[in-house]
């Protein structure tokens, strides 16, 4: 950094505290040294000089590569990686919540979904409810009707593993995904979890149920997350992760 200009080295600490911001926001969450949305007014406020640093960003480089000033090259190059991966973060967010509807419910039997039992007890108050109401409105459609357009591959996975192997089966892979298990039912055939996502640190429930179907078992999940009202896809692949490495085990 030295010898090189002060808006050079601006640039360079605005990058750099734009890509801090933005992981101080979302894991002061999850260590829950604030809620949830004082970390999304952090990690937005790195977004901003992210977007800030981007723009001057440029016209710098315009200016270095017109008057051949070498020496700002690296620290501003460096200034505009980091801003452009703090961005490309926002962006591909910006693509799940216009790309996937607004729900944060999905479940593989939408005519009789699993239901919860003791994770309710854990779910905090104010959390999304976590009955599934197949004809709850979605914008200009139903729950249902949104998630079979989004994902038509969330259905119930059928093995010919009996139920109580079934069963097993569905808590080795939950746990190997690394879902904290909450409740496993084998009277009733259930294995209940939650998963924390690895930025905020959302809590998100899952429950798996077994049921057998004469040649073997029939199996269905729902995940549900608490709180927030679009999940941007996340349970949809958490379910569908499951069902792959439950087929794979």
């Amino acid at each position: 950094m030295a010898g090189t200009r002060w808006w050079t080295k601006t640039l360079f600490y605005g990058g750099f505290a734009a890509g801090a911001l933005l992981v101080v926001g979302a894991l002061g969450s999850r260590a829950e040294l604030w809620p949830f949305n004082v970390g999304f007014l952090v990690a937005a406020a790195g977004i901003a000089v992210a977007a800030v640093v981007t723009l001057w960003g440029l016209g710098g480089l315009v200016v270095v590569v017109r008057r051949a000033l070498r020496p700002e090259l690296p620290a501003l190059l460096a200034a505009l990686a980091v801003s452009l991966v703090v961005l490309g973060a926002f962006a591909l967010q910006l693509v799940r919540l216009y790309s996937v509807p607004p729900i944060y419910q999905v479940t593989t039997d939408i005519d009789d979904p699993p239901a919860f039992d003791a994770v309710v007890e854990l779910r905090p108050a104010g959390s999304n409810p976590h009955d599934y109401d197949p004809a709850q409105p979605i914008l200009e459609t139903t729950l249902a009707e949104a998630q079979r357009a989004a994902w038509p591959e969330l259905t119930s996975l059928h093995t010919p593993l009996d139920p109580d192997a079934a069963l097993d089966r569905a808590v080795a892979v939950i746990e190997r995904m690394g879902m904290a298990i909450v409740n496993v039912d084998a009277e009733a055939g259930i294995v209940e979890a939650t998963d924390t996502t690895p930025w905020f640190g959302f809590e998100d429930d899952v429950v798996v149920r077994v049921r057998g179907d004469g040649e073997g078992a029939v199996v269905d999940a729902r995940s549900v997350s608490r709180v927030g009202v679009s999940d941007l896809g996340a349970n949809a692949r958490r379910v569908l992760r499951f069902l792959e490495r439950f087929g794979e085990a």
